[in-house]
């Protein structure tokens, strides 16, 4: 599968790594981090089913949750998935935003994109930080797996970050002259835009960048240039009338990216791409389990999880509890409570590898 850099998750989590100082091969892996614990940048928030791995996150003192129904409030979110109330909490402190009274604020992208790059570089998802694997000496990609989750999928991650390099190199990637600290890597996926706001005659890369955006979401055409003219103006202008900021309030229609009219452009950058995603994917998904389990493709819509040999066991077994990939199927982890486990069991083998086959087809596409 060949990267797409043009995607506008690929390129917010690019220019917060540059913001940040990370040389070529630490971006690169932050990358396929995210790709991969995201579902190629499409879901940014745990499909809920609950799955019996889900319905184990209920009262779990090693992820704080102490309250009833933590588990289900304080699901996976963001570009990694953060999970839990404890992290819910620390995050809630390292942003000075409310993820305890608003935990879906782990979705918004320019929220997500700061939890990724600052947690990796800092280290504060395991106590394990990128330069501990990844710097100017090494690349030991499989190992830095152990940053966020252990060694699960470090080898399919670690091939992910091969390409982001080539990738970055290709576009002419380089480490930022000086690193930005990481409170201010808020600021640059904010960008284009300082947070006093780009206006009329200011030049730098930033507006090059900021036309550049406006260009994809319909506005312009703008000449690519690091001006702020009139024309960049007009359509900086054009946006704010259209478009709200976080906080569900009208933008000001001045003219100026500011603060609020940057975090806009970035979320309106993205919010096609997940919208897309998840209308797209169980239609796909659907199509695919319809040609490869034929007749039996009915028949699964009514087996169910309640026995022990039941679905979720299967599916389980075929996904390699990858139930991102599980619920995302939409139609194979099923309700119902229709089959025995006589039933099951007999189909148990043959449900299996049926599963793996769809699996691995969505993965591609």
């Amino acid at each position: 599968m060949t990267v797409n850099m043009n995607l506008g998750a690929v390129r917010a989590i690019v220019n917060a790594c540059k913001a940040a100082g990370l040389p070529t091969n630490q971006t690169a892996y932050v990358l396929a981090t995210a790709r991969h614990e995201s579902g190629a940048f499409k879901y940014m928030r745990e499909i809920w089913g609950p799955t019996e791995v889900q319905k184990r996150y209920e009262g779990r003192k090693d992820l704080g949750n102490t309250q009833k129904g933590d588990g289900k409030k304080f699901l996976g979110r963001g570009f990694v998935q953060i999970t839990g109330r404890r992290n819910y909490a620390d995050w809630s402190k390292r942003l000075g935003v409310d993820l305890i009274s608003k935990p879906s604020l782990a979705e918004r992208p320019e929220i997500a994109v700061r939890i990724l790059v600052e947690g990796m570089k800092l280290g504060t998802f395991t106590g394990k930080k990128l330069s501990d694997y990844i710097n100017a000496s090494k690349s030991d990609f499989s190992g830095a797996r152990r940053i966020i989750n252990g060694t699960d999928k470090a080898s399919l991650i670690a091939g992910y970050a091969k390409e982001y390099v080539a990738a970055l190199n290709k576009q002419g990637y380089a480490k930022p002259a000086k690193s930005t600290p990481v409170h201010g890597i808020m600021q640059a996926i904010e960008t284009p835009a300082a947070s006093m706001g780009l206006s009329l005659n200011d030049r730098g890369p930033v507006i090059a960048e900021l036309k550049k955006n406006l260009n994809a979401l319909g506005y312009g055409p703008l000449t690519e240039d690091d001006i702020y003219d009139d024309a960049t103006k007009a359509e900086v202008e054009a946006f704010q009338a259209g478009h709200k900021g976080e906080d569900g309030k009208p933008l000001k229609i001045d003219g100026i990216a500011g603060t609020r009219t940057s975090k806009a452009i970035q979320a309106a950058l993205l919010a096609p791409e997940m919208e897309q995603a998840e209308k797209s994917v169980p239609a796909a998904a659907t199509a695919e389990v319809k040609e490869k389990t034929g007749w039996l493709g009915k028949a699964t819509a009514w087996i169910t999880g309640a026995s022990a040999v039941g679905a979720p066991a299967v599916a389980s077994e075929a996904f390699q509890a990858d139930w991102r990939t599980i619920v995302a199927i939409g139609g194979l982890v099923l309700a119902g409570g229709l089959v025995t486990g006589l039933v099951v069991l007999l189909l148990r083998r043959w449900l299996i590898a049926a599963f793996k086959d769809i699996n691995a087809s969505i993965k591609e596409n």
